[in-house]
């Protein structure tokens, strides 16, 4: 599916240079990405997504620092076009 695509159906979604992938508005820990590394931002919304992730933060320890953990991650195969 291509960005443009995806922002039509979910308008919440953005993309965040300082992140550098496709985040969605009042939705912390989901990101999509392109498989493109550091894209030029006018580009990006004619590109296909590559890969979806979903992230917990977890409290790493007493001190209160958090770490993000991916719990979920799928990939799209451009041969077979279906995500794995």
């Amino acid at each position: 599916m291509k960005v443009k695509t995806a922002m039509e159906y979910e308008p919440r979604l953005f993309y965040s240079e300082v992140e550098a992938a496709i985040l969605c508005q009042d939705f912390t820990g989901l990101t999509l990405d392109v498989s493109e590394i550091d894209p030029p931002p006018e580009l990006i919304p004619d590109m296909t997504i590559s890969a979806i992730s979903v992230h917990c933060r977890t409290l790493h320890s007493a001190r209160n620092v958090w770490r993000v953990v991916t719990i979920v991650c799928h990939h799209l195969d451009p041969q077979k076009g279906v995500w794995s």
